[in-house]
């Protein structure tokens, strides 16, 4: 088990959270079964994508409940999604972000704060 930080800021008042994670992952290619690297009672994980493709393709099928955190290469906060089982097909997204932190949606997060992921 990991931490990474968030940096938020709300009212201009900044502050740090510690987010549990239980991997750190680093990826080369732009197609991924995110089912084969974050698992049923994984906390989270923070995944790195290191190809040079533009986007990557994620396989979210069974992947739930997870909010997707998108950082860009200085590690900013882009943009959030949520994978959620709310059927039995496929689901799939494709991202140019290289840097997503996958969390638990009940982590007491206000995505609204966000500015920066630190490592």
């Amino acid at each position: 088990m990991t931490t990474v930080c968030i940096t938020t800021k709300k009212d201009n008042r900044m502050s740090t959270q510690d987010i549990p994670v239980n991997s750190s992952i680093k990826i080369d290619s732009p197609f991924v079964d995110i089912a084969n690297h974050l698992h049923k009672n994984d906390l989270g994980a923070l995944i790195e994508f290191d190809h040079l493709q533009t986007n990557t393709i994620l396989n979210l099928t069974n992947i739930s409940p997870y909010v997707l955190l998108f950082f860009d290469d200085e590690l900013c906060f882009k943009g959030a999604s949520y994978s959620i089982k709310s059927s039995s097909g496929v689901s799939t997204l494709q991202t140019a972000y290289k840097h997503i932190l996958f969390i638990r949606i009940h982590h007491q997060l206000d995505i609204n704060t966000i500015i920066k992921l630190n490592r």
